[in-house]
């Protein structure tokens, strides 16, 4: 942002005059490129195939407090589809990422990584996170994570992991290791089956719903429910409980 500019006129009047920009922090940017670092508001211009790409441990890097509009395209591939965070320099001058902060994703798809999101705390809308190795988003600290609208779906151990979820208007299915894997969970006209299933179930709760604290759902639904209650077994929340 520029300074005031000070004009001085001729004669004994002093005129100020005042250049307002806007704040280039507003600006939105396209995303083109695997590894690019969003560090206000993204754009996808078009899908975003990073398969195969190995120069930084992401797609899209988010900045806290930053936003991604898919725009109805898809980020694909890469070790994290998208990570909300930035990249610290150590004392030594070695470059760290570090996942903290809030960050918003919305409108399109995010398939086919290792992990599809690593986050902190997520505000995902209309957002399908489909296909991934391993988990679908992956919270880390005390991370929460609030879907709307959204879809989860395909990924090889839990579709959601953090230590708080909630859920309005989705739908969490066939992961393999489970579907909504946190402390607290809380549930809002959405659903829960599918997940776990497989007979050799080793990479999660292995049911839909596994939180450490009775979840809370409200016109929704699931199949199963486990976590570390005591005695141990279910929350009698799902279906088949």
């Amino acid at each position: 942002m520029l300074r005031p500019t000070l004009v001085l006129a001729l004669g004994t009047c002093l005129t100020i005059t005042v250049l307002v920009l806007p704040r280039s922090s507003t600006a939105q940017v396209a995303v083109t490129t695997c590894g690019q670092v969003v560090e206000g508001a993204g754009y996808l211009t078009g899908n975003l195939d990073c398969t195969g790409f190995t120069a930084a441990p992401f797609a899209v890097l988010v900045h806290p407090k930053g936003s991604l509009d898919l725009r109805g395209f898809a980020v694909i591939g890469a070790q994290d589809g998208v990570d909300c965070g930035s990249i610290l320099v150590d004392a030594v001058g070695q470059e760290n990422l570090h996942i903290y902060g809030r960050c918003d994703v919305s409108n399109g798809t995010i398939r086919g990584a290792a992990i599809g999101l690593t986050v902190e705390s997520l505000q995902a809308s209309n957002l399908a996170v489909t296909d991934n190795a391993l988990e679908g988003v992956l919270g880390i600290n005390r991370a929460k994570a609030t879907l709307v609208d959204s879809i989860v779906s395909g990924n090889g151990t839990c579709g959601v992991s953090a230590n708080s979820v909630k859920v309005f208007t989705s739908s969490i299915t066939g992961n393999e290791g489970g579907g909504l894997c946190s402390r607290r969970v809380r549930m809002f006209n959405s659903s829960a089956t599918g997940n776990g299933l497989a007979p050799d179930c080793t990479r999660g709760p292995c049911v839909d719903v596994s939180a450490t604290r009775r979840p809370h759902l409200r016109d929704s639904t699931c199949d199963r429910s486990g976590g570390n209650q005591h005695p141990p077994g279910n929350w009698h929340v799902c279906a088949l409980d």
